[in-house]
């Protein structure tokens, strides 16, 4: 992934507050060990994707160049308003989805270098 901005926003937009309403129930969750310290924020404040249809997506070529974003969001603890604390604008190549060969009998053949040896 290649980032091409990146925006942390450290106030609340509304009232300048640095308190957030979800980093704070992280904060005392990690406190009382209920989350291991390597949590960021829990999943539901993450928003990220390739904003395409996934038809659009399924028939591009592998190596094909979309736009990305994700978004995590929090709320001011002061004044409730809802807001992005980081926001991330990229680009991801789309890989080559190379298939799977099975032998009759089941077995995986090996593969190198992306090819598969029959």
């Amino acid at each position: 992934m290649e980032v091409i901005s990146r925006q942390d926003i450290l106030t609340c937009p509304c009232c300048n507050s640095t308190e957030r309403f979800f980093e704070n129930l992280l904060r005392e969750m990690k406190k009382n060990a209920f989350l291991p310290d390597n949590i960021a924020h829990f999943d539901f404040q993450v928003r990220e994707g390739v904003p395409l249809p996934s038809q659009k997506i399924n028939t591009a070529p592998g190596g094909t160049v979309f736009p990305f974003f994700r978004a995590i969001w929090d709320i001011c603890s002061k004044c409730g308003c809802m807001y992005s604390i980081l926001t991330i604008e990229a680009a991801v190549k789309k890989s080559l989805n190379i298939p799977r060969l099975l032998t009759p009998g089941g077995a995986d053949l090996p593969s190198v270098a992306g090819f598969t040896l029959t």
